[in-house]
This record gives structure tokens, C-alpha cells and sequence, in this order.
């Protein structure tokens, strides 16, 4: 059997840490979902970056390198003026953050 040199994106590793380009990456379900609820461009929008590290979210709850999943869980933080919390399954919540007045 001759050797085979696999392509990039074809090991286990590679798929586990670079998710298929149609997947949408968490960073941006967190964007999309702030602009909808404000009726505001994504563009409109502060960069995520400036409340989270977006590489760090994307992440978060990719599988495992042999293909399990992570642990349930969630990560929470504010953006734009909201609570949002996304957890594994990938859900998106959003809470207005309270003002307080003096």
C-alpha cells in the first residue's frame, strides 16, 4: 500500500480546531443575535473583541480532538449593554443590563 501524506484539514486535529466554514462561530451568533434584538446592523455594533476574547469563544466548545464533546457548560460576559450567555449547545441569552441611576 503506497504512503498517503494527508492534505491539510484532513486530520482528526485539524477538523477539530478550524470548524467547517459554513459553521457559524459563536463570536458571531453572539453578534447576530445582539443586532436582531436591537434592530441594528452587526456593523453597527462595538467589536465583540472589546468584552471577549472571540478566538477564545469560538473555541470554547469545540469537540475534542477524537471527536467527543466538551462538557456542558456556559460562558457568561457583557456586550453592547447586555448580560449574554452562550452555553455549549450553543444557545445564545440575552439580558439587558440593569442601570442604575443616582
Amino acid at each position: 500500500m503506497p504512503d498517503r501524506n494527508p492534505t491539510l484539514g484532513e486530520t482528526a486535529s485539524q477538523t477539530a480546531l478550524n470548524p467547517p466554514l459554513d459553521a457559524t462561530q459563536l463570536s458571531t451568533l453572539v453578534i447576530e443575535a445582539v443586532a436582531a434584538h436591537e434592530d441594528r446592523s452587526p456593523d453597527d455594533l462595538e467589536p465583540i473583541y472589546q468584552s471577549i476574547n472571540p478566538d477564545a469563544l469560538n473555541s470554547l466548545f469545540t469537540p475534542l480532538i477524537d471527536g467527543t464533546s466538551r462538557a456542558d457548560g456556559h460562558v457568561s460576559f457583557s456586550y453592547c449593554g447586555y448580560h449574554v450567555t452562550v452555553s455549549s449547545d450553543r444557545t445564545v441569552d440575552l439580558e439587558p443590563l440593569e442601570t442604575t441611576s443616582q
